[in-house]
């Protein structure tokens, strides 16, 4: 795992019991029912759905809680990639990134936000050629497939920007 809660490689034959991280993906967590007491909320209504986990992770390293993994954990997950641009995924795409930044951006300090903001952008353009690359789909594929998320990126960019100018808006506040 990444210090930001993403998986970079797979790593075999850990001694470690626990690697700390800032976050985690929801789908995998475990989580004391003493801290649900401690916490304002458990999800951000806010996200609907992608990266509300990765809010509440951070939320939690916040508080002085310790995220960590578990290297010898297995989890299954039972759907898969699709390379294919319909509607769906371009929306769900769109979502995604924009909650990842919208994650980052109430946790952490402004200037380490800015720094963080090209990885928030590109990343989902990198892991779309990760997994292509890994399903075998060729270098050519794979680099027009990750190519042609970047547009979705810009556009979620823009969609976080003007949501946190609505919501300090609203609040009467400045950013």
């Amino acid at each position: 795992m990444t210090k930001y809660g993403y998986v970079n490689q797979v790593i075999k034959n850990h001694n470690e019991g626990t690697i700390s991280t800032r976050a985690i993906a929801g789908g995998s967590f475990i989580i004391k029912r003493s801290v649900l007491g401690e916490i304002e909320y458990l999800f951000d209504e806010k996200f609907g759905m992608y990266n509300e986990d990765t809010d509440l992770a951070l939320r939690l390293s916040q508080e002085g809680f310790t995220i960590g993994v578990v290297p010898s954990s297995v989890v299954y997950h039972f759907t898969s990639f699709n390379f294919k641009f319909n509607k769906n995924n371009i929306w769900k795409n769109l979502i995604m990134i924009r909650n990842r930044m919208m994650a980052y951006w109430k946790a952490l300090k402004r200037e380490d936000f800015i720094y963080f903001l090209p990885y928030l952008i590109f990343s989902q353009s990198h892991k779309t050629f990760t997994r292509s690359v890994e399903v075998k789909n060729g270098i050519i594929k794979s680099i027009l497939l990750a190519t042609s998320v970047m547009p979705l990126s810009i556009i979620s960019f823009i969609w976080f920007i003007s949501s946190i100018l609505k919501e300090a808006i609203i609040k009467g506040q400045y950013i």
